[in-house]
């Protein structure tokens, strides 16, 4: 499935799968805001985001498929397969992105149910 993603959106995810991880932090606000359902808190701050990247990344070793995306509620919603080094994989995801000036200001992952 061929998706026209926002440009934001794509150079986070892009760099994400190339292991740039601060080409892909940079993607986001300063600002900005992780809710990883994963996780017991929010990730706040690009230099934060960088850091849940580089130990979801090394500990999981994922690979992400995006198969479908809507715009709701001033939401970009993207459905994702993800594949890695988990129990279970493939597992399918939903990554709600809000953008503000060109940047990703809040990120939610959320866990829809394994494959």
């Amino acid at each position: 499935m061929n998706i026209k993603l926002p440009e934001p959106i794509e150079n986070y995810l892009r760099s994400s799968e190339t292991g740039d991880l601060e080409k892909a932090a940079a993607a986001f606000a300063p600002d900005a805001t992780v809710f990883d359902e994963g996780e017991d808190t929010n990730v706040v701050g690009r230099e934060a985001i960088h850091r849940w990247m580089t130990e979801y990344t090394s500990k999981y070793k994922t690979t992400l498929e995006v198969t479908d995306m809507v715009e709701e509620d001033g939401e970009v919603i993207l459905t994702t397969l993800v594949s890695g080094n988990f129990q279970g994989s493939p597992a399918e995801f939903r990554y709600r992105f809000a953008l503000r000036d060109g940047l990703i200001d809040r990120l939610v992952v959320e866990f829809v149910g394994f494959k």
